[in-house]
């Protein structure tokens, strides 16, 4: 497996190409646009894709680039994690073992890759059951109503008055289908677009903590230690160092 941090210059446009390896990438900084066979798909930071080896795709970057930190592994072992397939995924338990095995913090290499296998795996294993094989139409209300209340507090009882089911069934439904309750996932999605507003321009992180709902800056580098493994400027510095060149 090898890791590396790519910095591409804004407004960078790459035809469509293929690797020879298997890829997992995080976006650290910046955005762009990646087409491939099947999808267009706009990624921002925090965005983590896997590619397929020999995957067609070409890409757009932003009028600021973008920094990406980008893994590869061999076609025959990463063919046993479920390589197989291009998707997109917006996971912070994804972006947090990414960033430990950029980071070096973990008890050597090999601890921070395993890591990063039992990340992919939860992920890539999540299956729905129960109530949520077929979610129906009040819960796809349910997400976009805490997408929406992502910077302010949100109430559970009230959104399941608003959809007409129970707050516990609300709650029983959203676990089987996430694995986790709604208040990670409101936390987890905080942090996200915290770190975005953080990155696209460059507010004072006191300004983004007011922005998102947390008490004060303290929470919010709190909450972005314990969910993504780094405070916000640590994040906000991969970005802007340049170790690695074009890509």
């Amino acid at each position: 497996m090898q890791l590396r941090r790519v910095h591409y210059r804004a407004g960078a446009m790459q035809s469509p190409h293929r690797h020879e390896d298997c890829t997992l990438s995080l976006v650290v900084a910046g955005h762009l646009e990646e087409t491939s066979t099947s999808a267009c798909q706009r990624a921002g930071v925090g965005s983590v894709v896997i590619k397929p080896a020999d995957c067609l795709h070409g890409d757009a970057y932003g009028p600021r680039g973008a920094c990406i930190v980008q893994i590869r592994a061999d076609a025959g072992p990463a063919s046993r994690w479920n390589w197989d397939r291009y998707r997109w995924f917006e996971s912070t338990t994804l972006a947090r073992a990414v960033l430990a095995c950029l980071s070096g913090e973990q008890r050597g290499s090999e601890s921070a890759e395993l890591v990063l296998w039992d990340a992919l795996a939860s992920v890539l294993d999540e299956q729905p059951c129960g109530h949520a094989t077929r979610p129906r139409a009040w819960f796809a209300r349910v997400l976009d109503r805490l997408e929406s209340e992502v910077n302010g507090p949100v109430s559970v009882s009230g959104i399941a008055r608003e959809v007409d089911v129970h707050p516990v069934h609300l709650a029983r439904v959203f676990r089987a289908r996430f694995g986790r309750t709604i208040a990670q996932h409101v936390r987890e999605r905080r942090v996200l677009a915290a770190w975005r507003a953080m990155e696209a321009d460059g507010p004072p992180l006191a300004v983004v903590a007011a922005r998102f709902g947390f008490a004060d800056q303290a929470h919010m580098t709190r909450a972005f230690a314990e969910i993504l493994g780094m405070p916000p400027g640590r994040l906000k510095g991969l970005g802007t160092r340049r170790v690695t060149a074009g890509g």
